[in-house]
């Protein structure tokens, strides 16, 4: 369709041509161009053609290309102008043009503003070009090029190869170059591929600390401050010019000392230098203010961060801004509760899709599960910690044993119902211990209280040790207790945490479970028992901790482990 006014150049047959060079490709001799076909395609002919005065407009000189990340290599306004000249039907270049030209051939739709070529291009680029191999580049240039459409697709793509890219050679290099809101949605998303958020942690790390010598741009307020001072300081004396008022200043110099027709070529030209800054600014590797580091800080999933890697970033001065983050981190992995009873909570409580075999840290796995006596429920009986809630799968917060007394055991094994103590009991002491057991303890004398003895935690570097019962290396050596002691490994930092008392019922007579249906998705049926291994866990999925196995022979949508879920 033919831009409004260009009717007027049919009727004067010396308006009919120009003569043209690319800049581009300087070793390409001039060639001759229709007016009325280049004003119909592209915008900048079109203002060149009506705006300016056509007597002057003899010849033009096409302005450099905005650079793109595969570089210029040959002609690339060849497909271009076929397009102008064939009516702009893309199916006479589509064939010629392959991933490696496709930005170079963009390039050129982009300074002279050829709309309808712009469009076709990325509609080619989204639906059949792009792929995990080109993906890096074509993200660049898609923000190079300010294109939304190329972005969004791009975008989709890398997250979900997020763990190819950020585990390959040149991928942090490449992520720390990319613009701080582009890389915040990638990192922010709830279906970034990462199989656990230490993945997240390290890039967000990596990205702040590429730009921590860069001082932020300043703001308008800020350079009118600091010229003010300027002012202030000259104290009546001759005032230092404005670095951006003498380049301004410099400009205008040049650009009057032109003829009328070189003036015509200069205000073109500047008008796609104006591009290329533009294209320039919005890849520029910028320096963080505070306000930017918190926006970042708070795309990283804390909640699933081990405590090891929550107490380093706490002590790292780059968390300063992210504090606030981790401390409730480290709440909620020790009080859950706490957090949990907030109206806002400043973390994300949910986790990332594509977690592999995420296995959340019990908080009672973090207590000593020794009597703590100097606290006393109304009974009596030394205070025992646990959890009233449990977190699960996909971030879904479950209230589990609420009919319960917060003190009153959740659990019946025989091992938690030997360490708790009960007095008046035949066969147990007077501090409530069974005698087989703790009777024959070094230092025990009739009567007397025995407590037992536990490692201390240390909280600054011990995270990652197995936390054992301290109390076999009392007994003698001819006393040999009736169960192993019970080991406590925290997840994810190299140690089991399949220590649990199973192993030990065996030594007893095997207990009968039934499951009785009540409602669905109750906590009576078999696939419960087993996601909590018998009660004595957080519920996750069975599928996930190896208990069951689910297969499909296709899955319409979801996943396969959602057979045996709770949702």
């Amino acid at each position: 369709m033919e831009h409004e006014g260009l009717l007027k150049f049919r009727s004067s047959e010396k308006l009919a041509d120009v003569t043209l060079t690319k800049a581009a490709v300087p070793e390409d001799p001039p060639f001759k161009g229709h007016k009325v076909v280049l004003a119909a395609a592209s915008g900048l002919f079109f203002d060149l053609f009506t705006k300016e005065n056509q007597e002057l407009v003899t010849d033009f000189r096409i302005p450099p290309l905005v650079e793109t990340k595969s570089g210029v290599t040959g002609d690339p306004y060849n497909r271009a102008f076929t397009y102008m000249y064939c009516d702009q039907t893309f199916t006479k270049i589509k064939d010629d043009i392959s991933p490696n030209n496709v930005f170079q051939l963009y390039s050129v739709a982009y300074t002279l503003r050829l709309k309808k070529l712009v469009d076709d291009l990325e509609q080619l680029i989204v639906n059949e070009l792009l792929d995990s191999e080109n993906c890096i580049n074509f993200y660049l240039d898609g923000i190079r090029f300010n294109s939304k459409r190329i972005t969004d697709a791009c975008e989709k793509l890398l997250v979900q190869e997020f763990m190819e890219v950020c585990t390959s050679k040149d991928g942090h290099f490449f992520l720390n170059q990319l613009p701080l809101t582009y890389f915040q949605n990638l990192m922010k998303g709830d279906a970034l591929n990462v199989d656990n958020e230490t993945r997240v942690l390290e890039c967000v790390e990596k990205y702040i600390r590429h730009r921590a010598g860069i001082e932020p741009d300043k703001t308008e307020e800020e350079k009118k401050r600091e010229r003010e001072q300027v002012v202030a300081a000259a104290a009546g004396g001759a005032v230092p010019p404005d670095p951006e008022e003498e380049e301004k200043k410099k400009k205008e110099d040049a650009y009057n000392a032109l003829d009328d027709k070189g003036k015509v070529q200069w205000r073109y030209n500047e008008e796609v230098e104006k591009l290329r800054r533009e294209a320039d600014e919005r890849m520029r590797v910028r320096g963080l203010r505070s306000e930017h580091k918190r926006e970042l800080f708070k795309t990283i999933r804390y909640a699933f961060l081990t405590h090891q890697e929550l107490l380093k970033c706490s002590r790292d001065p780059l968390f300063n801004e992210a504090k606030e983050y981790v401390v409730e981190g480290l709440t909620f992995k020790i009080e859950p509760e706490e957090v949990l009873d907030k109206e806002d909570t400043l973390i994300s409580l949910k986790e990332r899709d594509h977690y592999v075999s995420f296995e959340p840290e019990d908080p009672r796995d973090l207590y000593v599960k020794a009597p703590q006596h100097h606290r006393l429920d109304d009974r009596g009986v030394p205070y025992q910690e646990h959890l009233s809630q449990e977190v699960g799968l996909k971030g879904k917060l479950q209230k589990k044993d609420t009919h319960r007394k917060y003190n009153e055991p959740i659990q019946t094994s025989p091992v938690r119902q030997a360490r708790v103590p009960q007095k008046n009991v035949p066969g147990r002491n007077a501090a409530g211990y069974p005698k087989d057991v703790y009777g024959k303890h070094k230092g025990a004398t009739a009567g007397a209280k025995t407590q037992l003895s536990y490692p201390a935690r240390n909280l600054a570097g011990g995270m990652d040790d197995t936390f054992a019962r301290a109390d076999t290396h009392g007994y003698e050596e001819t006393s040999i207790p009736p169960y192993p002691p019970v080991k406590f490994g925290v997840p994810g930092q190299g140690k089991s945490k399949k220590y649990g008392p199973q192993g030990m019922w065996t030594q007893k007579q095997a207990q009968v479970t039934s499951f009785d249906y009540s409602y669905d998705f109750d906590e009576n049926g078999a696939f419960y028992f087993l996601g909590t291994e018998g009660g004595r866990k957080i519920w996750q999925n069975p599928h996930t901790i190896g208990q069951v196995q689910a297969f499909a022979s296709s899955i319409g949508f979801g996943s396969v482990h959602d057979l045996v879920g709770r949702k």
